[in-house]
């Protein structure tokens, strides 16, 4: 261990007058990083053949000692005088060097700061270990590098152990989809909430990035539930069983579906409904659905666009459909679906893992990030017949749903009525 400070005097005996004159003018740190950057030095210092390259290679570990083995023997100038020695030093060191030296200073909370600063701009391949572990750097530092550096500068920084709100800020002004995916895998990373919500958005681009921010344990039930249209299916059941528990802790919310009240209901509604599909007019289910759930066409369209089927099957129960009627449809909905029965078994079990307010609050996250302008609210249209007198007889309200289904289905299937009237097809609870 380094007891005592290397003098002045020491440094020209052991360097030559020269050298050690041409370190304690040392040019500014900026110039010196300019020039290694637009003229790099590839070849060590180690493989030059002179005396001198060897006895600075020396000074420099030796300076080097002398910060990580200080226990106090240094006085702030003779620090100051160390530090900007061995600051020229470095700037004329080769790449080998000051690699060696970042690894040595990396994990040093008082590491000399001129030093740590040279090399968090260096070469990505010295300045990565300082950029990810250095406790002498500050915020404002690594802003800075931020604002000066290339991206791989700005994902060692996002790879810290702790990234702050402002730190993070200032990662994502860039848009770079490999900082983002640094900042969502990093458990350290501080994330509030209009960073997250910009992250967030980004993802519904990048499917790596949206599985990443899946692994994360700060995202709230609304925040994967917007993830969920980017991801593989293995990420999208982990969502699903994510936010199940979560919405019905929720509780309330701000709309209520529009569910199918009794049996008979759920029953009349599965036969109109699954003899629109056997009678291909997707376009009169899809419209029915949408009226039944009160959400926009235009989500509803997306659903049944979607060939994996997990966004179908949380419509499905959102609607309340049971088990094997969602299996009825299913089938019919989608043709890739039904061509593979390990595919439709596995949707049964996922079916049987959502919960009705889980559906829910699915439907209303991405009701709010689609077009409005379609959706269908039926505020003006009757209740169902459950709702209305209740004196009257269940055969007579039978008759009367199935009725009301009976026109719905004939009317919306009717490619030549495009302006028939809507009826109201459930009710609203809650």
């Amino acid at each position: 261990m380094v007891k005592k400070a290397l003098t002045v005097s020491g440094l020209n005996l052991f360097l030559g007058q020269s050298t050690a004159q041409r370190a304690m003018k040392a040019r500014p740190m900026e110039s010196v990083l300019k020039d290694n950057r637009s003229n790099p030095i590839t070849r060590p210092i180690s493989a030059e053949p002179s005396a001198e390259a060897e006895r600075r290679q020396t000074v420099i570990r030796v300076m080097t000692d002398l910060f990580i083995h200080d226990d106090g023997n240094l006085s702030d100038r003779e620090r100051s005088l160390h530090e900007d020695v061995l600051a020229g030093l470095i700037g004329e060191a080769g790449m080998t060097m000051r690699i060696e030296v970042a690894e040595r200073f990396a994990n040093l909370r008082y590491a000399p700061k001129k030093v740590v600063r040279f090399l968090a701009r260096d070469d990505i391949a010295v300045a990565r270990t300082i950029l990810t572990h250095s406790p002498a750097l500050s915020d404002a530092d690594l802003v800075d590098v931020v604002n000066n550096a290339t991206t791989e500068h700005r994902v060692a920084i996002a790879s810290r152990p702790r990234v702050d709100h402002d730190l993070i800020s200032a990662l994502i002004i860039g848009g770079e989809d490999d900082v983002f995916e640094a900042i969502a895998r990093n458990p350290g990373a501080r994330i509030d909430e209009v960073s997250l919500t910009r992250i967030a958005a980004r993802s519904q681009h990048n499917a790596g990035l949206a599985e990443a921010l899946t692994t994360r344990e700060d995202l709230n039930a609304g925040a994967l539930s917007g993830l969920f249209w980017s991801v593989s299916a293995t990420m999208r059941e982990k969502i699903i069983d994510l936010v199940s528990p979560a919405a019905e802790i929720a509780g309330g919310l701000e709309r209520a579906p529009i569910r199918i009240g009794s049996e008979t209901e759920r029953e009349t509604a599965l036969a109109g409904l699954a003899s629109l599909l056997t009678a291909r007019k997707k376009d009169a289910f899809q419209h029915i659905m949408a009226q039944l759930l009160g959400i926009s066409p235009a989500l509803m369209g997306q659903i049944m666009r979607d060939t994996e089927g997990e966004p179908f099957a949380i419509a499905c129960k959102a609607a309340g459909f049971r088990s094997e009627s969602f299996t009825t449809l299913l089938l019919l909905y989608n043709p890739t679906v039904s061509e593979s029965i390990k595919r439709v078994f596995a949707l049964s079990e996922l079916y049987e893992r959502i919960s009705p307010a889980a559906g829910w609050h699915f439907l209303h996250i991405w009701n709010r990030n689609v077009p409005a302008s379609g959706a269908t609210e039926n505020v003006k249209l009757k209740p169902a017949i459950h709702d209305q007198v209740l004196v009257r007889s269940s055969s007579v309200q039978r008759k009367e749903f199935e009725q009301k289904v009976a026109e719905q289905v004939a009317t919306i299937g009717d490619s030549t009525a495009p302006t028939a009237r809507r009826k109201e097809f459930g009710r609203r609870v809650g």
